[in-house]
């Protein structure tokens, strides 16, 4: 092969390197767009045209350049250009995806913790409150920010992600404060639930009186909820239901079931009246 066919053989590499690169560039212009890669794809393009330059420049003294090998390092490099971009185009597109992805998570997250918020804020102190209304404001104006861009950067992404984990935290905190001080409001009220003397009901010389606590099967000195509760039991106990199935129990139970009742609410009168 002579050094006039290896000259067309190289430039057609040449020229074959340059329209690759260029339908690369073509087939991702949208993406490259939305993405906001236009400086790297820039740079890029202006490196690749300055080797492809300098080559066929080369060429027009092929003979000598050819065996110097500068040619066919030139060529190399070209290579090497279209394949590095293509490469880094890649790295930065997952790279970006990622840092969308860790993004939509964070927001779904802090979303969440904001319905929590929303729920405990009524119950919350005034300086609870205040903190957890400043972190729903900043979450807000972020998710504005991020509807207004047109373009996606990874920069970007990175910024908000930034943000998002400290506000994460920092309402994650505030709901856990919120919490634990409703867990202690509610143990000190159960605390004096239990400290306030129960009121008891004891056993007068009224003859009647005992006659009822007798009835209901009660001990000398009751509260009111343990009377209710011996009413209850014994209700359910001779209630005439359970005795259909037997008429020598039947009208026992019958009777029984009156007795039960007249002396619950002999007792209930009683008790209202002392206190």
């Amino acid at each position: 092969m002579n050094t006039i066919q290896q000259k067309k053989i190289t430039l057609e590499n040449i020229e074959m390197c340059e329209s690759g690169f260029v339908s690369i560039l073509s087939s991702n212009k949208k993406i490259i767009k939305e993405r906001g890669l236009e400086k790297f794809v820039k740079k890029t393009h202006i490196e690749f045209m300055k080797k492809i330059m300098h080559t066929k420049k080369l060429c027009e003294n092929y003979e000598e350049m050819s065996r110097s090998g500068k040619i066919s390092n030139m060529s190399v490099e070209i290579i090497k250009c279209v394949e590095n971009f293509t490469i880094e185009f890649q790295k930065i597109i997952v790279k970006q995806n990622s840092g969308k992805k860790k993004y939509d998570k964070l927001i779904t997250s802090c979303t969440d913790l904001l319905k929590q918020w929303i729920v405990l804020q009524v119950k919350a102190s005034q300086q609870v409150k205040l903190r957890g209304n400043k972190f729903s404001t900043e979450l807000d104006l972020l998710i504005e920010e991020m509807t207004k861009m047109t373009t996606i950067r990874h920069q970007k992404y990175s910024q908000w992600n930034k943000k998002l984990e400290k506000l994460q935290l920092e309402l994650s905190a505030i709901i856990k404060q919120t919490k634990n001080e409703l867990k202690e409001n509610s143990r000190q009220k159960e605390k004096q639930r239990k400290g306030k003397k129960v009121k008891q009901f004891k056993i007068s010389n009224n003859a009647n009186l005992k006659k009822d606590f007798t009835i209901l099967e009660l001990g000398d000195s009751v509260s009111f909820n343990e009377i209710q509760t011996a009413y209850r039991e014994l209700i359910k106990f001779y209630h005439p239901d359970n005795f259909q199935q037997k008429p020598d129990s039947l009208k026992r139970s019958e009777r029984k079931t009156k007795e039960i009742i007249n002396a619950y609410e002999n007792l209930k009168k009683e008790f209202k009246q002392s206190i």
